[in-house]
């Protein structure tokens, strides 16, 4: 027996059909290329990650400033104990003279014990001079790393960044003892006993 044949129009409706369905398989492919190009990229770029800089090399000054901290934090500086401060001020002196500065001593007694404010002077004599000074000594029982070290490791870097500089004004950089209680604000204060012999020299 014969087999019915297609009509034309069943012919045309196949014809769409297998058109379509070879767009939507093609459609299928191009969709898949595009999500595997999307994940290689995704995983080769890795856009959402944001590469952190390489760290950088710690400079002398940052090095300098840790080696002062580290070594003025391991004594016991305050009032009561002034064999230890009097150590923590031949530190700040030592590091002055490996600079070729002519260190200079102020030695006062309070309570029956010697204290020292250490300084430098800088620049011309004999013109408006400005003081820069920090404290080596801590108020019980911190290690005063905050303030007190910092502060004289900020000073001795400051006076070898100013070491090869021609200055137009005297500066001295002065390192302070008994600056915390119980001499704060006091007329024991060491600043205070440095002020008194700056105005007594008329500076």
């Amino acid at each position: 027996m014969n087999e019915p044949q297609p009509s034309a129009e069943q012919k045309k409706s196949a014809g769409i059909f297998g058109a379509l369905g070879r767009r939507r398989s093609c459609g299928f492919r191009l969709l898949g290329l595009l999500v595997l190009f999307g994940l290689f990229w995704f995983v080769t770029t890795n856009p959402f990650v944001w590469a952190r800089p390489a760290p950088e090399r710690p400079n002398r000054a940052d090095l300098d400033a840790k080696s002062h901290v580290a070594f003025l934090t391991q004594l016991t500086r305050d009032y009561r104990h002034p064999k230890d401060l009097d150590q923590a001020a031949g530190y700040i002196e030592q590091q002055w003279l490996a600079l070729d500065y002519q260190v200079q001593d102020q030695a006062f007694t309070v309570e029956g014990q010697i204290y020292r404010n250490v300084w430098i002077r800088l620049g011309p004599p004999n013109t408006n001079t400005l003081v820069i000074g920090a404290h080596y000594d801590v108020c019980q029982p911190y290690p005063g790393a905050n303030d007190n070290a910092s502060g004289i490791a900020a000073l001795l870097g400051l006076s070898r960044l100013l070491q090869d500089q021609s200055l137009k004004k005297g500066v001295i950089l002065v390192a302070f003892s008994l600056e915390e209680p119980p001499f704060f604000r006091s007329e024991q204060m060491g600043s205070r006993v440095f002020a008194r012999m700056l105005k007594q020299e008329n500076q």
